[in-house]
């Protein structure tokens, strides 16, 4: 049998219309993935508008590779 993980690799997140409208979606989502902005239709404007998450998260640690390779100076 597989083992069970630590902590869940999803999560549920509400995203809230830019109108004020009150509308809300809810959608699951990567715990790593960036904060999610998005276009959708709210029914209540009659129109697309940007729905944005209605809490903050901790956002995934920016990951900077670096390809170059520091040298340490001889003494």
């Amino acid at each position: 049998m597989a083992k069970a993980k630590g902590r869940k690799q999803t999560t549920l997140i509400t995203l809230v219309s830019s109108a004020l409208t009150g509308m809300k979606r809810s959608m699951l989502i990567r715990r790593t993935a960036l904060p999610v902005r998005m276009m959708r239709y709210d029914p209540t404007a009659k129109r697309h508008v940007l729905f944005t998450e209605s809490k903050r998260r901790r956002a995934p640690p920016n990951l900077q590779f670096g390809f170059g390779r520091k040298l340490e100076k001889d003494k």
